[in-house]
């Protein structure tokens, strides 16, 4: 059998999508740009939520 090829990001995510996350708050930035584009190919999965700060994020996280 021939093992699927996918980014570690896209791999975090299926996990955290297993564990039950239904969302993720955050700031993107330049250092991010491979999970927001494992983000955007698990869209439909797992949201994500745009802030501000950083303090906001974890508040609506909590």
């Amino acid at each position: 059998m021939k093992k699927e090829k996918i980014p570690t990001a896209v791999a975090a995510l299926r996990v955290m999508q297993e564990w039950g996350v239904e969302r993720i708050y955050g700031l993107p930035a330049g250092s991010l740009n491979t999970w927001m584009d494992a983000l955007y190919t698990e869209q439909e999965k797992i949201d994500f939520i745009q802030v501000r700060h950083e303090e906001v994020g974890a508040l609506a996280a909590s």
